[in-house]
């Protein structure tokens, strides 16, 4: 069983390797460092999503591995090309399964849990949740999709709010700034449906598919947060206030205020 001395090897051990990758590059360190961060405050954000459902002790210790390790792909992603967008480099929760697999850092748990742990991790970055998936892998899948969608608001909203030069591209994937909102994008929402990457062709588009993001949150608590913190007026006051815009904003708006 997962237990907190587990936790705290595997916490140990992460932080070692995620070190590893710094360099005399102070941009290049700056990356790293933000990953680094937001797994941390993904652990926080898991921990904050569990602590409201009636699961185990040995679940929250479960639920705090996968997020401890839900972005270890990001790091060697970055160092081998220079950016965070997977369809410009890999698949980063491939290449974190992958490294789990040949450090064999999980092989202290149960066959089992090893199991949820990297399902979890496999699928937290996918459009849809295979259903054939066990309830449980699906229940912790859903639960880091959760996590990570909260810090990753909180990451964008500091961005938008206080633009820093260095993490633009970073963030906002070196999309063109135009102002105008795709119709398949606008569709999307309409349809209370999330955005496909492939749908979006300007940071304008990239910021409304973060507003979709809404509609693949799971827990209750979840909702609560990103109304507590307001990120979705955040975005929405850094995008062109026209008409279509303010359709969108209502229906997002509208969806979160109805689910918490």
């Amino acid at each position: 069983m997962a237990s907190i001395h587990h936790y705290q090897t595997m916490k140990s051990w992460f932080t070692s390797y995620s070190q590893s990758f710094l360099t005399s590059d102070l941009g290049f360190n700056r990356n790293i460092q933000l990953k680094i961060d937001h797994t941390m405050r993904v652990i926080a954000a898991i921990e904050d999503v569990a602590s409201h459902l009636k699961i185990s002790p040995n679940d929250v210790e479960l639920s705090r591995i996968i997020a401890l390790f839900h972005d270890l792909g990001r790091f060697q992603q970055f160092l081998e090309y220079n950016t965070f967008a997977d369809r410009k480099s890999v698949n980063h929760a491939h290449l974190a399964v992958k490294i789990l697999q040949k450090k064999d850092i999980l092989s202290i748990l149960p066959p089992n849990e090893q199991i949820l742990i990297l399902s979890a991790i496999k699928y937290h970055n996918v459009a849809h949740v295979p259903l054939e998936l066990s309830d449980q892998e699906i229940f912790f899948t859903k639960l880091i999709r959760d996590a990570d969608k909260i810090d990753i608001y909180k990451v964008v909203c500091d961005h938008y709010q206080n633009p820093d030069p260095i993490f633009a591209n970073t963030i906002e994937l070196g999309l063109p700034n135009s102002q105008i909102i795709s119709d398949k994008v606008f569709t999307s929402i309409m349809n209370d449906q999330l955005v496909k990457h492939e749908d979006i062709v300007s940071v304008t588009d990239f910021k409304i598919l973060q507003l979709a993001w809404v509609f693949d949150l799971n827990f209750p608590r979840s909702f609560e947060i990103i109304k507590e913190r307001r990120y979705i007026e955040i975005v929405n006051q850094t995008l062109p206030q026209t008409e279509k815009m303010a359709k969108i904003y209502e229906k997002v708006k509208n969806y979160l205020i109805n689910r918490s």
